[in-house]
This record gives C-alpha cells, structure tokens and sequence, in this order.
C-alpha cells in the first residue's frame, strides 16, 4: 500500500461565502504502509480540504492523487468504494440512538470492536446511547469506529484535539498498533503528536 501525491490544489469558487477564490496547496508526500502523515497547518488552512481530497470526497482542481494497493493504481474514489479508506473525521458522526458498541461494530467484526473500545478506556459505557456521550468520549469511539472496519488506509482529522493527556494516550497507543501491524495513517492536526512511526510531514497552506 503507497499513497502518494503530486501538485495537489483545490481552487474554491468566488461565490462560496466561506473560502471564495482561494486555493489551498499542500506539499507533495508520498506513505508507505506502516507510516503515518502528518499534515499540519493553522486553522482554516487547508488540512481538512486535502484529508477530503485524499478520501475522495472532494475532486482535486490540480495534480493527482494515487492509491497503490496490491500493484493496482487507484483513484481515491475508488480506493473509498473498495473500502480501503476509513475516516474518522474531526467531528465523530455518530448514529445518536445507537449505542456505543452499536457504533463501534456498524461496518466491523463485532469482537474487534469490542477489543478497541475496551483498550481506549470506553468498554464500560458500550451499553450508553452516544447522544449521552461528552465530545471527547464521542471522538474515541469515532476514532475505534473507523479502525474496527481494519482498513488499509486511516484518514484522521484532529482525533485527539478534544481528549485530556490520559485519553490521548490511548488514541496514540491505537494508532501506534494499527501502524505496527502494517496499517498507513494520513492525520491532520495543529498538535504535536508523539508518533513514533510518524515518517512523512507536510504542511497545506492558502
């Protein structure tokens, strides 16, 4: 698995209201599996914008971006449909009546799930409705939704900007073990993030 990307822009339209007629760049990158990227930038930047670009959610005005995944060349639309791509966005989305284990397993084997959630400190409310969650327990389960489906490549955007140091490091120790067992991260954030197979930085800029 190899994510790379070159001369990569998005050129937003005059009349949108929030980010007319600007065009946000980020540095050319190319992951490996087992390797995290951390893509870093102030607020309003541009780091969400290119996690869409990557996740294909969002077409590219400029340049390409190219999932390798077992000697196929893959568009991120496609590697998206071939559920190759999780995200875990920066706000959680989770299903309100359902409970947290019911959010953890939606698109997972039920015991991976399971596991995840009691190794981030969260097995104990599996049984709680996630309207009833705080914002950083709410993240944790997003983060445990989005690695529970095991795919090859994880989008995280800021998912330990709402957590104390006690949660955080268990977000990090989740992720360091999903890099260890040969998964590829792609993570936005203003943070400093102790990583340790954290191998590529770029920045997005405007």
């Amino acid at each position: 698995m190899t994510i790379s990307w070159q001369g990569v822009t998005k050129t937003f339209p005059s009349g949108d209201s929030a980010r007319g007629g600007c065009t946000i760049h980020c540095a050319d990158a190319t992951v490996e599996a087992g390797q995290a990227c951390l893509i870093k930038g102030a607020s309003g930047q541009g780091k969400s914008t290119m996690m869409a670009m990557i996740g294909g959610l969002l077409p590219v005005s400029s340049g390409h971006i190219t999932i390798t995944h077992d000697g196929d060349d893959l568009d991120p639309s496609d590697a998206r449909r071939a559920d190759l791509v999780a995200y875990a966005f920066q706000y959680p989305f989770l299903t309100p009546y359902l409970t947290v284990f019911e959010n953890a397993a939606l698109c997972a084997d039920p015991e991976v799930a399971s596991r995840l959630l009691m190794s981030c400190g969260m097995a104990d409310l599996s049984d709680q409705q996630a309207n009833t969650l705080s914002g950083g327990q709410q993240q944790r389960v997003a983060v445990v939704r989005a690695l529970a489906s095991q795919p090859a490549v994880l989008l995280a955007d800021e998912p330990m900007a709402s957590l104390d140091d006690d949660n955080r490091l268990a977000v990090e120790q989740l992720l360091q073990k999903y890099l260890d067992d040969g998964g590829t991260i792609i993570m936005a954030s203003h943070q400093p993030t102790d990583l340790p197979h954290l191998s590529v930085e770029v920045e997005a800029t405007r």
